[in-house]
């Protein structure tokens, strides 16, 4: 089943818990997406905030890091992640962060895990590495050493200001805006751009570029952009091949 044509399907599934009658988000992990391919994929937890995986030329990077976003993700997503890079530094946009850097690492990450986020995450990153040097030692202990090796438990922190290009590998690149991130995807001579905007974000604000093939917006105003978050359904900004 095409990526597209599975999230048609999945988006009507709600899985409704026995205890108390909650509705949870949809599991989004079996959804495929193909190297050439360009998505947004939900975080699948019940949370307001902003937050996508988003998987681009074969890259994977984490917008938002919300407690519960480790275990929403697929194995194999945890161990090929390129990034994480955080909306801010409030309490609810990386509370997940401890789980994503240990959960990662269980899973065969090879290296350092960067951490792109505004002033001051170098002093987190630095607390969290420090706060589990035992566990991981530990962890080693009775599990052995995880196959991208004991290094690779770490994080790295890099600070992005607005207007700056905070991740870059050529085909797919990461601005910093004062409105939240622009994501660039260049394939086969076009380029697919999805806008990642922060709560309290402009409105009347819209991305204009002639270069850009195609916009995808996700916002916190149902009335702007064309998706609203939390995300609940796949978003496949690079058109699927016939």
């Amino acid at each position: 089943m095409r990526g597209s044509v599975r999230a048609l399907f999945l988006s009507g599934l709600l899985l409704v818990s026995a205890c108390d009658g909650t509705v949870e988000p949809p599991d989004w992990r079996d959804v495929e997406v193909r190297p050439d391919q360009f998505a947004l994929l939900p975080c699948g937890i019940a949370d307001e905030r902003p937050c996508t995986l988003i998987i681009a030329g074969g890259k994977r990077l984490l917008f938002g890091a919300p407690a519960g976003i480790a275990r929403t993700i697929r194995q194999d997503d945890l161990r090929q992640l390129d990034a994480v890079i955080l909306f801010s530094l409030d309490a609810a946009d990386l509370e997940g962060l401890d789980e994503i850097r240990n959960l990662s690492w269980h899973a065969g990450r090879s290296e350092a895990l960067p951490v792109i986020g505004p002033a001051g995450i170098a002093e987190i990153v630095t607390a969290l590495n420090k706060a589990f040097e035992q566990s991981d030692a530990r962890y080693v202990v009775e599990h052995g050493i995880p196959t991208g090796g004991y290094d690779a438990a770490i994080l790295t922190a890099r600070s992005g200001v607005a207007d700056e290009r905070v991740f870059d590998t050529g085909d797919l690149t990461v601005s910093n805006t004062l409105d939240g991130f622009r994501i660039d995807y260049r394939t086969g001579g076009l380029v697919r751009t999805a806008w990642l905007r922060i709560c309290g974000a402009r409105d009347e604000v819209m991305l204009v570029d002639p270069e850009v093939d195609r916009v995808v917006a996700v916002t916190c105003q149902s009335d702007f952009g064309d998706y609203q978050w939390p995300l609940t359904v796949p978003i496949f900004v690079e058109n699927e091949a016939p």
